[in-house]
């Protein structure tokens, strides 16, 4: 049905005129068709209307209460056609929940009915209801209406769930409203209200809920905020505008006005009983009862159709359909009522106009701001000026409390309500007060046994804020962390105590007592060290001035009986005597040593070519009386060794104390200072047992000089060598011997044949020449071919073919070169200039030819006699 505001007249859109008639018609999923409904259904189906107009349904049950739907429709009122959105066409569907948290094409609740509905954003969210076997749900799910998918949200598959409150006002995730059905609900941005329906409140046994919860779609948690956690609460007025409860009921009819406020009206309690009052819940101020009957089952009053009358009332129901107008008005349509033990229904429709007041600004302020307080003290709360006041404490009126300012003694959720007159009271903010604890402590002191100061205080501290406690022993000048004052000197201290809110606890003084009788510690024998490196110092030491003494080294550890420390090494060590009191002494031995002897080398002397030459001189310091041995030999007083080897020698000094110290020198064979210097050498050229070397010793004295292990000579000039290797030897006074090696070389031969003439035969034989020149030595003669050798360069007369020249110097070296002499091709050439062909006639042929390439020519044909002319005339065929 429609129903017209504007004309007040009400029009039949669709579905079926008869009751139980149908079961529907689902046609194709996700299609419109005229012929699509969802058949006859009761028990609050869920409804909702999306951002675009559009009208939707969930789940419900059949007549009968033995059959429930999980299918979901859409209604567009423009085309005025349904559309089966998702679930099952058959009753009693068992669903798919899938993955927590995870949308899926295949999700779809199980089937239900009197479920509780919101729209929040493009989605549509439904929580509870009850299946045909009375197991009513607590999980939460939700239908996106642009992906066409369900996802469960939260709560268990399984149903028969009690409530978990937690902590009201605070979202935990392990807060839930439990299985529950016919709850009411409002839809405010992501927050999602539920109030109160028949739930779990002890095992499975089913109550009438009271109670207020808020689920946030973003966090994904519920919230407990109002309202009894017991079931069956009845219904609590109070004063009408002020605070109350609506009590435990179902089936009410819920809105929100334009001001953003929580509207409830009408309903039916666990005995069955309907009422027809309104409430408003606001959020700071709680519920408050506006308007109708304070009793139940009450009937309608029916004046002016039309006409806003003030007796005019509907009467109590349950069950009912509404809207919120434009304007935040309530909009409400039939409802059902029990007469005489027979469900009757209504059809009125009626609406309730809400004036929306924007109250002006009222708040609290606290002394101290942050509403907290000592023990013994008050916060001082001051509301808004120019209103008239009540105080509350957690919700509840103080009495007489109705100032601008209230002292707060108590720890508490504090509000005012704010009446301005001219429209309903109201709350600003609230304010909590937390008077703290009183701040108590203990002080225990512990004296001081011995002389140092040794005296401590503990403090243990409770109540206050519990926690962040700081410590002082000088009536609050300076503070501290920890509970313990350690080293105190004799005297009293005012030890006080603060909590994290800086709340003192009552001082208190605590004394320190005198120390008794100081300890003494003596050393009695002390021995150092004579020889260096040694452990044989120790201390003796006994205490004084008290009784049962131990003693220990060191300056920790356990202490001993004994009170002598043997075996210590040169330094410093800490000596401490405990007495029967446990108090202790510490003093400070210095352990000495005498200084190491020293070892001073005066003088060495290394092996120069001769062993056992070698030398060392050597003298003690840092003592007296000193002898010297050397390798394990006796001792001797000097401390000069003389005759020494080549290698490492050990010596040993020993002073008047039997104190030994010993060092380790090395004696080296010096390196051999002879020196050999090649000053002149002559290598062999052409002929052999020419080359020399001329060498001269250095580093020494009075060198002789020898050759190839031949006889020394007193000089060092060596002629007559052969080509080769030779080794010579240099000798000095001290018969240090430097030997070396030179080799004397075939110096290549220098002589050269350069050829400066040479003619080759033409024509004519042995008519050849060659002039040669020598170089690279002097006085040369030349030969050829073997034949003897001549002073000139120049040879003629030559025949084709090779002429080997050679060239000898003064020094007979020779130099051999090979020349060819070849045969010139002739350079005589024949030009033919003219001929004749023999034409008929017999020898009359002719020819003319010239010369060239050379001079003076002559003429021959057919081998006669030479003629001068070039000439040939009768001449024959051929």
């Amino acid at each position: 049905w429609m129903f017209t505001p504007s004309t007040g007249l009400w029009t039949w859109v669709g579905g079926e005129k008869t009751t139980n008639s149908s079961t529907g018609n689902f046609g194709t999923k996700g299609v419109a068709a005229a012929g699509n409904w969802p058949g006859t259904r009761d028990s609050r189906t869920v409804s909702f209307t999306d951002a675009t107009g559009n009208f939707w349904m969930f789940g419900g049950s059949y007549p009968g209460g033995n059959r429930t739907y999980n299918d979901l429709w859409r209604f567009n009122p423009l085309t005025r056609l349904w559309t089966w959105m998702s679930g099952d066409e058959s009753p009693n569907a068992p669903g798919n929940y899938g993955t927590i948290r995870v949308s899926s094409p295949s999700n779809v609740p199980p089937a239900r009915h009197s479920a509780t509905g919101w729209v929040e954003g493009n989605n549509l969210w439904v929580f509870g209801g009850v299946r045909t076997n009375n197991t009513a749900f607590a999980d939460m799910w939700r239908y996106s209406i642009g992906t066409g998918q369900w996802t469960w949200m939260s709560g268990p598959q399984t149903g028969g769930v009690n409530p978990n409150y937690g902590v009201i006002a605070v979202p935990l995730a392990s807060n839930t409203p439990g299985s529950r059905y016919s709850s009411m609900s409002w839809s405010d941005g992501d927050n999602l209200w539920l109030f109160g329906g028949n739930a779990y409140f002890r095992g499975n046994v089913n109550e009438g809920a009271s109670d207020l919860w808020r689920y946030n779609a973003s966090t994904n948690l519920w919230t407990y905020i109002n309202g009894n956690i017991v079931g069956n609460a009845p219904v609590s007025y109070g004063l009408l505008g002020l605070l109350a409860n609506p009590g435990n009921r179902i089936n009410s009819l819920t809105w929100r006005d334009a001001s953003g406020r929580l509207w409830l009206f009408g309903g039916t309690n666990n005995l069955g009983e309907r009422y027809n009052d309104l409430w408003r819940f606001d959020p700071i101020l709680g519920w408050i009862f506006v308007s109708g009957d304070q009793s139940v089952n009450t009937s309608g009053t029916y004046i002016t159709k039309g006409s806003a009358t003030a007796p005019d009332k509907p009467g109590a129901r349950s069950k009912l359909v509404g809207w919120a107008d434009a304007n935040g008005g309530l909009i409400l349509f039939g409802g059902s009522r029990t007469v005489g033990g027979t469900e009757e229904h209504y059809n009125d429709f009626w609406r309730f106009g809400v004036f929306v007041c924007v109250p002006p600004n009222g708040s609290i302020t606290s002394v101290p701001a942050n509403g907290q307080a000592c023990f013994g003290t008050t916060v001082t709360l001051t509301a808004s000026p120019d209103f008239t006041y009540q105080w509350y404490r957690d919700d509840v009126v103080i009495t007489g409390a109705n100032a601008q300012t209230y002292e707060a003694t108590v720890s508490g959720v504090y509000k005012v309500m704010l009446n301005p007159g001219e429209c309903e009271a109201f709350a600003g903010n609230t304010v909590a007060v937390a008077i703290n604890p009183e701040v108590t402590f203990t002080a225990v002191p512990a004296q001081p046994t011995c002389a140092t100061p040794t005296g401590s205080i503990v403090v243990t501290a409770a109540g206050g804020s519990g926690a962040g406690y700081e410590y002082s022993k000088d009536n609050g000048v300076t503070w501290q962390a920890s509970n313990s004052f350690t080293a105190l000197m004799p005297g009293s201290y005012e030890v006080l105590v603060r909590d994290a809110n800086q709340c003192l606890g009552t001082k208190q003084d605590v004394v320190i007592s005198p120390s008794p009788s100081q300890l003494t510690i003596l050393v009695t024998d002390h021995d150092d060290i004579p020889c260096t490196g040694g452990n044989v110092g120790s201390v003796t030491i006994a205490g004084g001035m008290s009784s049962g003494y131990t003693y220990r080294i060191g300056g920790a550890g356990p202490f001993q009986a004994g009170a002598t420390f043997p075996g210590l090494a040169a330094g410093s060590y800490i000596f401490s005597v405990q007495d029967v009191n446990g108090c202790i002494k510490d003093t400070t031995v210095i352990i000495s040593e005498a200084p190491a002897i020293g070892v001073t080398q005066i003088a060495k002397t290394n092996i120069s070519c001769l062993s056992p030459t070698g030398s060392v001189t050597i003298t003690g310091t840092n003592g007296t009386s000193y002898s010297y041995s050397r390798d394990g030999l006796a001792p001797q007083g000097s401390g000069v060794f003389t005759g020494l080897t080549v290698g490492v020698h050990t010596f040993q000094i020993i002073d008047a104390s039997s104190c030994v110290k010993d060092t380790s020198i090395e004696i080296f064979n010096v390196p051999n200072p002879i020196t050999v210097t090649q000053t002149a050498k002559t290598n062999i050229s052409c002929a052999n047992a020419t080359g020399s070397v001329t060498i001269a010793g250095g580093g020494g004295t009075t060198y002789t000089y020898s050759r190839d292990g031949l006889a020394p000579q007193n000089n060092g000039v060596f002629p007559g060598l052969t080509l080769g290797v030779h080794t010579f030897r240099v000798i000095d006074a001290s018969t240090c011997v430097k030997d070396t090696t030179i080799e004397i070389f075939n110096v290549p031969n220098p002589i050269t044949i350069t050829q400066t003439a040479k003619t080759n035969i033409s024509c004519v034989n042995a008519t050849g020449s060659v002039t040669i020149a020598g170089g690279g030595g002097t006085t040369y003669t030349y030969s050829r071919d073997g034949l003897a050798p001549q002073n000139s360069g120049v040879f003629t007369g030559l025949t084709v073919g090779n002429h080997i020249f050679q060239v000898i110097d003064a020094s007979t070296c020779v130099k051999d070169t090979t020349i060819e002499i070849l045969n010139t091709t002739s350079v005589i050439t024949v030009t033919q200039t003219a001929k004749t062909n023999i034409s008929c006639a017999n020898a009359t042929g002719s020819v003319t030819i010239a010369g060239g390439g050379g001079t003076t020519y002559t003429y021959s044909r057919d081998g006669l006699a030479p003629q001068n002319s070039g000439v040939f005339p009768g001449l024959t065929l051929g």
